[in-house]
């Protein structure tokens, strides 16, 4: 896949005027990508008939067109923006393979590519978006698009609902139960999978639900598989959240589900969130052969989580609301997991700290990391050291490099630009001779074999040509690095009133500054290291972000470690 590639050019180039970009687009993996292929040769062959320059093919392989999260969309719509314009001409084959959303489509071609002066050809309509019906006729088109996509739909629901009555597996994956094909499929093109048991799983199901009867949580159940290094379902760990959904999954006692549920997409942010159905709506099937767990044990289970109340997994019952300046910043230097929230009650003042999520919900054997500490020393160290770093020598140098960096990339995006400027008409005058060649080759003037031999040679000149284009066209986003270093000093000095009064707006100011902040146990207590945000001080292509490692250290808490095992 091509990356996001972009063109700065400084004066307004007359050539951009016949410059045009192909892109293409399949659906799914079972299509035939060599889609892709025909896709490209025919729009190629009209840009040539209409005396445009095919600069960049922009693909998007085995992605449906009902949402505008492509890549190759995205790359697109990046280059459109760009001032002074690349190109003024977008090719595809048809009008599906833009969007197969009516209102998608209709924003793309005549808001934004209208707006910044982009025709959009379609090859298979012979339809032009300058036309003077053509948003009429992309209207009606967008609209049988859209249709497609919903009877499409249909078709496939339908369609797995009938191997679920039928007893096949419609996808998705059960600790426990693997999907095999089933023997002489009806139809050998769309073999169906029938579910069975899985012994290897299925034993630790068993035991997973004798301990929970045995009298071990869910942190000890997940504690004892992880030290026996058992992979857990998704990955090779077990949590305490995945311990409860195995407890209370009835598949284990041959329940067969389907339509308990849909994704939906959200019609503006164009993301997925699972919907759940009313139960009357559930289609629940009966299998005793897909059984793992006897009724006697699944009723002993219900009987013994309704008596020790609802599972609660990660901070304390009563701190749900509760801002946390920190929250989001603090990661495990052993496992990189996200520090978790841990509070506990000394007296009459609540405790509260942070320790390894990780090791909290899975044990050692998931990390090694222990460690706790308080939340108001963890913003101490955090406020003295950063405040320390922006006064240090070191700081003053980390700008000056960024400053110089930006100097130079903006050199070298005038010389490219004008080198791209330059290339794009030699990338023409070839075309037209490989054009005059085949020419030659087709009326028999000459040698053919000389004339073959020559094709070649002009062929791979115009691919180098179009690889060093596409080299010229990449990111080059810079912007000259505004420091204040007094002004920053201030602003974080000004936190540390802000924790008690308004801890929402402390922890904006703190995720301003700060990156991300590193736990990393040591022998003699725990080591802090910060990272700025690369944002802060330098132009994020010019700098990594920087850390500083605090020179504090604080030995861990003995008696809050003791609740953490509890």
């Amino acid at each position: 896949m091509a990356s996001n590639l972009v063109l700065l050019v400084r004066e307004p180039d007359a050539a951009a005027e016949h410059c045009a970009v192909i892109y293409a687009r399949f659906s799914t993996k079972n299509q035939d990508p060599r889609s892709i292929d025909d896709q490209q040769r025919n729009c190629t062959r009209y840009a040539q008939d209409e005396g445009l320059t095919c600069i960049l093919v922009l693909k998007d392989e085995a992605i449906s067109g009902a949402g505008d999260d492509r890549p190759g969309l995205d790359q697109l719509r990046a280059l459109a923006k760009k001032k002074p314009p690349v190109f003024k001409h977008i090719i595809i084959d048809d009008s599906s393979r833009l969007s197969r959303d009516n209102i998608d489509a209709q924003t793309l071609v005549f808001r934004e590519f209208k707006a910044a002066g982009i025709v959009v050809h379609d090859v298979a309509g012979k339809l032009r978006s300058d036309d003077e019906n053509a948003e009429v006729v992309w209207g009606f088109r967008g609209i049988i698009d859209a249709m497609y996509v919903r009877d499409m739909r249909k078709k496939v629901i339908r369609g797995m609902e009938g191997r679920a009555l039928a007893g096949f597996s419609t996808g998705g994956r059960c600790y426990g139960f693997q999907a095999i094909p089933e023997q002489s499929p009806q139809d050998p093109e769309h073999p169906r999978k029938k579910l069975v048991i899985l012994d290897s799983e299925a034993a630790v199901v068993r035991r997973i639900f004798q301990m929970f009867l045995d009298g071990v949580g869910s942190h000890g159940i997940a504690q004892v598989l992880n030290d026996e290094r058992i992979p857990g379902p998704r990955r090779p760990t077990w949590l305490a959240n995945t311990i409860e959904h195995v407890l209370n999954n009835e598949r284990y006692i041959g329940k067969v589900f389907w339509r308990t549920g849909e994704w939906r997409k959200h019609p503006i942010t164009k993301k997925y969130a699972y919907k759940p159905r009313p139960k009357e709506e559930w289609l629940i099937r009966e299998d005793p052969t897909l059984r793992i767990i006897d009724e006697k044990t699944w009723d002993a289970v219900r009987k013994l989580r309704a008596a020790r109340g609802k599972f609660r997994p990660g901070r304390p019952v009563g701190s749900k609301n509760a801002p946390r300046t920190l929250s989001g910043l603090l990661f495990c230097g052993v496992c990189g997991s996200k520090l978790f929230v841990h509070s506990s009650r000394t007296g009459k003042k609540p405790w509260v700290g942070y320790c390894c999520g990780a090791n909290r919900r899975g044990g050692e054997a998931v990390c090694s990391n222990g460690r706790m500490m308080s939340e108001a020393k963890i913003r101490d160290i955090i406020l003295k050291h950063t405040l320390k770093y922006l006064s240090t020598e070191k700081f003053s140098e980390w700008v000056e490099v960024g400053r110089r960096r930006w100097a130079e990339a903006v050199q070298r995006d005038a010389r490219e630009n004008r080198e791209a400027v330059a290339l794009t008409e030699s990338i023409r005058s070839q075309e037209e001779r490989i054009e005059r060649v085949l020419e030659m080759v087709a009326s028999g003037a000459g040698s053919t074999d000389l004339l073959k031999r020559k094709l070649a040679v002009e062929e791979e000149k115009l691919i180098a040509m179009k690889a060093r284009m596409a080299k010229l066209l990449s990111p080059r986003v810079r912007r000259a690095p505004t420091v204040d270093a007094e002004a920053l000093r201030a602003k974080l000095e000004k936190v540390g009133d802000l924790f008690s009064s308004k801890p929402d707006e402390a922890r904006m100011v703190l995720q301003g500054f700060i990156r991300r902040v590193t736990m990393v146990p040591s022998d003699d207590g725990v080591k802090w290291k910060i990272s700025l945000q690369p944002s802060l001080v330098a132009p994020q292509a010019a700098n990594t972000p920087t850390k500083l490692e605090s020179e504090g250290r604080a030995k861990p808490t003995g008696g809050q470690l003791g609740s953490l095992e509890s």
